[in-house]
């Protein structure tokens, strides 16, 4: 699992890739389960691992509060000759940051809609995968 900054040749605005391995993928799924309701289980260190990430690769930007003009549509998963990649621009970094940081109070202070898409996503590219994940509390 990695962040890392996508090439951007001519483009103005930096952008970024979480690219996630399939054996990680059931991790990072948890996540965007469990800061939308607080059900189940998540890694802590896989959580650490991103929001660490985040802030080294994307820089201070994650810090601030997301903009107005941010447009949180773009950010996309998809998957690429097996490994699956969240694609985001700086500016809706934040928004990623926030959903990482909301495991601490479920539900609260983040793009709620972001993160049930996020997660709709990663289910219909790897249904196979975590479908049938257990989501029982630990």
């Amino acid at each position: 699992m990695e962040i890392r900054e996508a090439a951007a040749c001519g483009i103005t605005e930096r952008r970024f890739v979480l690219e996630v391995e399939p054996e990680d993928l059931p991790d990072v799924y948890r996540i965007f389960l469990y800061a939308g309701s607080g059900a189940g289980h998540y890694d802590e260190e896989v959580r650490e691992d991103l929001l660490e990430q985040l802030s080294y690769i994307v820089g201070p930007a994650v810090e601030e509060e997301l903009s107005e003009d941010a447009d949180v549509s773009s950010m996309r998963w998809q998957e690429d000759d097996g490994v699956f990649c969240l694609t985001f621009q700086e500016t809706n970094a934040p928004a990623l940051y926030r959903i990482f940081q909301a495991v601490d109070h479920p539900g609260e202070g983040f793009d709620e809609a972001l993160n049930a898409r996020l997660a709709e996503e990663i289910l219909a590219l790897a249904p196979s995968l975590l479908e049938n994940l257990p989501v029982i509390n630990r």
